[in-house]
């Protein structure tokens, strides 16, 4: 198998944010793919994204 035929399978990359609004629209607004809308979960805000090369990023500002 060659590694180019290899699918990224879920989230295996965190971006870390301090202000999870403000840098979820600039994404967007940027033309960020999104796979889904924006959860806030009991942990803190999440969204799935990916980058240019197809991997699947978390957006990620936790709870204090």
């Amino acid at each position: 198998m060659r590694l180019s035929a290899i699918k990224p399978v879920g989230v295996w990359v965190f971006l870390h944010t301090d202000d999870f609004q403000t840098d979820y629209a600039a994404m967007r607004d940027a033309g960020v793919t999104f796979h889904e809308e924006p959860r806030h979960e009991v942990y803190g805000s999440v969204v799935v994204w990916s980058d240019p090369f197809g991997n699947r990023w978390d957006l990620l500002q936790l709870k204090a």
